[in-house]
């Protein structure tokens, strides 16, 4: 990914579950912030038949915190059944660091 900088706009989050996803319902990129907050954007499906997500933020206030973020991808499927990606790290920094 690159040096990711607080506010980062021109970015582009690409994670999998690493299996076939064809027919889901939901997409998630789930989060947990440098605070310990939790939450999720809604990704697209980059390859469904290898379960690549994608997710680029809207606005400066998507990348809110600086420190050590853990992404991981999530997806539902029509009859209630889920699959989670392994979690990944992100370093958000501040500028001019």
């Amino acid at each position: 990914m690159g040096t990711i900088f607080k506010g980062q706009t021109k970015l582009q989050i690409k994670l999998t579950v690493e299996q076939d996803i064809t027919g889901a319902v939901q997409t998630l990129i789930r989060y947990k912030k440098p605070s310990g907050a939790r939450g999720e954007w809604t990704a697209n499906i980059v390859n469904p038949a290898t379960g690549i997500l994608d997710f680029e933020p809207a606005s400066a206030a998507t990348l809110d915190e600086t420190g050590q973020w853990t992404l991981w991808a999530f997806v539902q499927f029509s009859d209630g059944r889920t699959a989670a990606g392994e979690p990944v790290t992100m370093q958000v920094n501040g500028e001019g660091r």
